[in-house]
């Protein structure tokens, strides 16, 4: 699934506190929940100091490690229990392998989060999307796919365990509408 530039929400329906330090990428567009929570309570730190994110194969003898921060709270994709959408991409590495942490303007720039920041997570609003499996008029519902290899995807069928995360604002066509979230 992937988002298009049409976009309409309200900054507080944005959650930026959980990060996504899974294995490969997390595409912008992708339903997520969260797997570690924030923590509360005397003592509570809301980062950690992660000195095996930026390069788990280096050898400490023979290279200088530069450890960086996360966030505690983290996310994974998930379909059957989502809390939103994820509106930017999260990735490690620019199109020619070269570590984006080392350079965040390049980040910024591709409209990427490196893993262990904060990734921004919408959980009402309005969105055109594609990727959208099966048909639907105008104010039709879309759901989390949960059946075996389709999960996190949305579809227009009620199937079963399938979880109602909007509607549509058009009908959909060619696998694309735009859609009013609230999860």
């Amino acid at each position: 699934m992937a988002l298009k530039a049409f976009r309409q929400y309200n900054e507080s329906d944005v959650i930026n506190i959980f990060s996504f330090n899974g294995a490969g990428d997390l595409d912008a567009g992708t339903l997520v929940a969260p797997t570690v929570g924030i923590q509360l309570g005397e003592g509570a730190v809301p980062v950690e100091l992660d000195g095996t994110s930026f390069d788990s194969a280096v050898n400490l003898s023979t290279r200088a490690i530069s450890p960086r921060w996360n966030t505690v709270a983290r996310l994974a994709a998930n379909s059957s229990a989502p809390m939103g959408i994820t509106l930017m991409k999260v990735q490690e590495l620019d199109e020619n392998g070269e570590k984006l942490v080392v350079n965040p303007r390049k980040a910024a720039e591709m409209g990427v989060v490196v893993k262990g920041q904060a990734v921004p997570v919408l959980t009402r609003g309005v969105v055109h999307v594609t990727g959208i499996t099966g048909t639907g008029a105008v104010n039709a519902a879309i759901y989390a796919n949960v059946a075996a290899g389709q999960e996190g995807k949305l579809t227009t069928s009620a199937g079963t365990g399938n979880v109602l995360v909007g509607r549509t604002l058009s009908a959909v066509a060619n696998g694309e509408a735009v859609v009013l979230f609230s999860f």
